[in-house]
């Protein structure tokens, strides 16, 4: 029996300086558009997928939508040039207890390891490589993949299935974030679903939203470990 374990990168894998993203989007989007953007247009992007935040910042100054498709390759392609060029250990860190859970979850034949994340791919797979992370994960979705994050998680378990030969039930499937859009995505799709409070909700907020399974962190990540495997049964 195979369960298919769906992480979120940033806040949860993940930590990034703060204030080190937004800039870079906004900065990219008024030389790709020549766009006059007010700096002051605040974006809350914890759990947003890029596509909605770039979508969001062309709305919030009155722009035609179809701008996105137009121009998003570029865009996209500036952003990873960007990040590639200021990404280093003071700016991308793992949290406490990602690499001993993923060490755990990936030598356990009963687990496939997968990515959903509000990141575009090739940004996604630039964080997890800069913090040595990215051999862990054998499928993904991307925030590039869809506007609406609730769709990510049935992209992933059928990219688990092109990728590595099993088709993946949901009730068989785990997603891990840090937002409670991550535990919303999961409900929506029937998925189970951890809350784990390293980004910016705390505990209290996430509990809200009734996840699966909800941690402070992933300090004793052998208690992680040992939850997830009794919420499979396993």
């Amino acid at each position: 029996m195979k369960y298919l374990i769906l992480f979120d990168i940033d806040g949860t894998l993940l930590k990034m300086k703060r204030g080190f993203a937004a800039p870079i989007f906004f900065d990219v989007i008024k030389n790709v558009l020549n766009f006059d953007l007010d700096d002051s247009i605040h974006i809350d992007f914890a759990g947003r997928t890029d596509y909605g935040i770039i979508s969001h910042i062309l709305k919030s100054v009155n722009a035609d939508p179809a701008l996105y498709n137009e121009y998003y390759e570029k865009i996209y392609l500036e952003i990873h040039k960007e990040f590639k060029e200021k990404l280093d250990d003071d700016s991308l860190y793992v949290l406490d207890g990602v690499r001993n859970l993923l060490k755990l979850l990936a030598a356990n034949d009963s687990f496939i390891l997968g990515i959903v994340t509000g990141n575009f791919r090739k940004n996604a797979l630039l964080k997890l490589e800069n913090c040595g992370l990215d051999s862990y994960f054998k499928c993904g979705a991307y925030g590039d993949f869809s506007l609406n994050r609730k769709k990510l998680p049935l992209i992933a378990m059928e990219q688990s299935t092109q990728l590595c030969g099993f088709t993946p039930d949901s009730q068989k499937t785990l997603v891990i974030g840090d937002t409670h859009r991550d535990i919303e995505s999961a409900t929506y799709n029937n998925m189970k679903s951890m809350g784990v409070a390293t980004g910016t909700y705390s505990y209290e907020e996430l509990v809200k939203y009734n996840p699966d399974l909800i941690f402070e962190n992933f300090s004793d990540y052998l208690s992680v470990y040992s939850s997830i495997n009794k919420l499979f049964n396993i």
